[in-house]
């Protein structure tokens, strides 16, 4: 870790632009609009019924996506069930939430990592991205 300090320290001094260090494990794969991908939360209140979350980008274990009216009340540290869809494949698997900010274009973005609940949904979460790093 010292080499990679000391590298940074050297960069700087220099002059040169530095980039901030990435912090996730497995990089994102943006998703178009288009796309049909959400993730689907229950509403408040209630575990009948899911509104729709249009997923921005996602990895292996995490996504990032859009948030409208009801769910303006989900903060960093919120834990819950939740399903991705892909068209016509669901994974379903927990989400435990590390980041919520607003965005002009789309009310509230917020990230958060994504913990499939099965082997299955480990497999189809696998396929999904590898089809869409293919795009």
């Amino acid at each position: 870790m010292g080499d990679e300090s000391e590298a940074i320290g050297a960069a700087e001094a220099a002059g040169a632009p530095t980039v901030p260090l990435e912090r996730r494990a497995q990089p994102r794969i943006g998703v178009a609009a288009p796309a049909g991908a959400f993730v689907l939360l229950p509403f408040p209140d209630t575990e009948e019924e899911e509104c729709e979350a249009p997923i921005r980008d996602i990895s292996y274990g995490g996504v990032s996506f859009r948030l409208a009216g009801a769910f303006r009340q989900i903060d960093e540290g919120w834990v819950g069930r939740a399903r991705l869809r892909f068209g016509a494949r669901i994974i379903s698997g927990n989400l435990l939430v590390v980041h919520v900010a607003p965005d002009a274009e789309s009310g509230t973005v917020c990230g958060a990592m994504f913990f499939a609940a099965s082997k299955d949904d480990r497999r189809t979460l696998r396929a999904v991205l590898a089809e869409l790093g293919q795009s």
